[in-house]
């Protein structure tokens, strides 16, 4: 345990449990609950708990939990303080036997980015369960909606952020997290309501932070790379079926940005046809409930927030700001210039 060493039965465990999730819909939050739960057993050494936020991220270990009276316990009620959270699980992991993980609402991990930031800085590979990630958290409003903070993740070294789009993909993300030679924060980005299963989600997919979901069918059509992460995935395949009249589309899953550009460039320009791109020939659209702050790394057309969210139940929120099949598929066609 002192070296961090992962026993095999944990990502027997995990793939297993992403299989298993393609057996109904549910929220990535839900699924993270069920690895956690189902890995625990296999590692004595995991750690952890939540900024008093236990349901709404679940994170219940269904263990007792770590008191005064009970040292052994292995669930932490941090409380309301979430740099006090984080930085007490840098701590655990640094003690070296031990694998935390805490948890809060992705908008409250900048409560706690001081000990985040120290925690990539010292090369502390403890796993920040966030939920809630998006404007679908609508009647809180603004305030509890992380706009900004996807990108700010990927801007800090040593610091993984992934956004799975299903159960699947969640399970690929917890291997990532425990399988991380590096030693880097994870962040892993979790939905609040149900989400599809996708077809074509991979487990290993996640390991490279980017791969294709559905393929081009090479029907002499112009060609469209439409990608995204988390739970505007599924938005993206409804487009697709909007586009095929005047459109050949590939459907790329991106639920990590920093595991992708660590890519070969071979893999990275195979996936989003960046050669082709660059030439005219391919265009590129990124769909996510996030600032599209550096997306014109890798697409054209950016399906974003550039604007703080607001107040309203989660599928109006959604139409306003343009998250629907029909305007993925609206701002496509309407960036036909170069072509």
């Amino acid at each position: 345990m002192f070296s961090h060493k992962l026993r095999p039965e944990v990502l027997e465990t995990l793939k297993t449990l992403g299989e298993k999730a393609k057996e109904k819909a549910d929220s990535t939050r839900a699924h993270s609950g069920r690895m956690l739960l189902g890995i625990k057993d296999f590692m004595p050494e995991l750690i952890g708990g939540s900024a008093d936020l236990t349901g709404s991220n679940c994170t219940d270990l269904k263990e007792p939990s770590f008191q005064v009276a009970n040292r052994s316990g292995r669930y932490i009620h941090f409380g309301v303080r979430e740099h006090a959270m984080i930085a007490m699980a840098n701590g655990l992991y640094h003690f070296g036997c031990m694998r935390p993980f805490c948890a809060t609402f992705l908008n409250f991990v900048t409560y706690g980015w001081g000990a985040v930031r120290l925690a990539a800085l010292s090369k502390c590979g403890v796993l920040v369960v966030a939920t809630h990630d998006s404007i679908e958290l609508g009647q809180d409003g603004p305030t509890h909606q992380p706009i900004e903070v996807l990108a700010l993740c990927r801007a800090t070294p040593n610091l993984i952020a992934i956004r799975p789009a299903d159960g699947t993909e969640v399970a690929g993300a917890y291997a990532v997290w425990l399988r991380d030679e590096l030693k880097r924060v994870t962040v892993l980005s979790l939905c609040r309501s149900s989400v599809p299963v996708l077809q074509g989600s991979s487990f290993d997919g996640v390991i490279k932070g980017a791969y294709v979901l559905s393929d081009f069918e090479n029907n002499g059509k112009k060609k469209v790379v439409i990608a995204g992460s988390g739970s505007e995935v599924h938005f993206c395949v409804e487009a697709k079926k909007l586009l095929t009249n005047n459109w050949d589309v590939r459907l790329v899953s991106m639920p990590c940005w920093t595991l992708f550009d660590e890519q070969p460039a071979e893999y990275r320009n195979q996936v989003l046809c960046l050669s082709e791109r660059r030439q005219g020939k391919v265009l590129t659209a990124y769909v996510e409930a996030a600032s599209p702050f550096g997306w014109e790394k890798y697409f054209d057309v950016h399906v974003g927030l550039p604007t703080f969210g607001g107040s309203a139940p989660a599928k109006a929120l959604y139409e306003f700001f343009g998250f629907s099949p029909a305007n993925i598929a609206k701002r496509i066609e309407e960036f036909q210039a170069p072509f």
